[in-house]
């Protein structure tokens, strides 16, 4: 789903953030079946990635030098982003 050198997930009770050669949202109510709702290139090997409590955002720290993206967990958009 991410492709290769995946690295971090993080989760929260409905979506999970998979980093790997890119970062994927996934959508984790319809278990078993996982859709992804959104994929976004954050940088050639993204560091980490946290959730907020309350689920609704996650936070990326991008890869070479892409900086910080913020995820809107609802739909997988990038809310925004700081330079690296």
């Amino acid at each position: 789903i991410s492709g290769y050198s995946q690295d971090t997930i993080a989760l929260s009770d409905a979506r999970a953030v998979l980093l790997g050669s890119c970062c994927a949202v996934l959508d984790l109510t319809a278990l078993p079946a996982i859709s992804v709702l959104a994929s976004h290139f954050v940088g050639h090997f993204p560091r980490d990635v946290v959730v907020t409590p309350d689920g609704a955002f996650a936070a990326v720290r991008g890869g070479s030098g892409a900086g910080l993206f913020v995820l809107d967990l609802s739909n997988g958009a990038i809310v925004a982003n700081a330079p690296g």
